[in-house]
């Protein structure tokens, strides 16, 4: 009876051993599923244009989304990051000696691809659902293109770009032209003549929610 006692003990333990060895948390499940998806969609751009984003995502990312479907309008992908306050303070000093376009969210004139897209209207929005006005403004000039943030936890209906009006927008870099392949690339239709086809990257920041947005946008 003790050896039989002594077998089930053992036994216990075995097993005891063998789930601490392989139990994780939800979270470190979600992560590693994350980074995985994180790292092929990244590779999927040329790495140029996915420099700015982070390496790999940690347990302060919010969420990611990605896009690599033209018939939305365009291709993008997005990382949002909850950071501390004192980490905003230094990245917002690199940002303002590297970016081209600065502009917040609120302001009245913002060149944004795929300007129509909404919540309710994000699939194959046809030539009859815009206004042309909205496609060809002299406020544009010189502007240079941020996304349409209508798909995240942040969005408004508030504002053009679809961000709170506590955001500023970064362009840190955005050029026109062809950067995918032909079959990739959408007809520009909502975008001004000299914008049909181009990218543009950058980062959004809230001080007052302690938020960054990674962007690259292509169409």
């Amino acid at each position: 009876m003790k050896k039989n006692s002594l077998l089930i003990l053992l036994l216990i333990s075995i097993m005891v051993c063998s789930c601490q060895n392989v139990i994780r948390t939800p979270n470190q499940l979600m992560l590693e599923d994350w980074n995985k998806k994180y790292s092929e969609q990244k590779s999927f751009f040329p790495p140029e244009l996915t420099n700015h984003f982070p390496n790999t995502l940690n347990e302060s990312i919010v969420t990611f989304t990605d896009n690599i479907s033209p018939e939305m309008g365009s291709l993008e992908l997005m990382v949002i990051d909850s950071i501390k306050n004192d980490s905003l303070i230094p990245l917002q000093k690199d940002l303002e000696s590297v970016y081209i376009g600065k502009y917040n969210s609120s302001d009245s004139c913002l060149l944004i691809v795929d300007r129509f897209l909404t919540r309710s209207k994000y699939y194959k929005v046809e030539n009859t659902d815009y206004d042309k006005r909205q496609i060809e403004r002299p406020c544009y000039i010189g502007l240079f293109p941020v996304p349409n943030f209508w798909h995240n936890n942040f969005t408004t209906t508030e504002t053009e770009c679809k961000l709170p009006d506590d955001f500023v927008l970064y362009v840190v870099d955005a050029k026109q032209g062809k950067y995918l392949k032909e079959e990739l690339l959408t007809s520009g239709w909502f975008m001004p003549k000299q914008w049909r086809n181009g990218y543009s990257k950058g980062i959004a920041i809230s001080c007052e929610r302690n938020i960054i947005i990674y962007w690259l946008v292509i169409w």
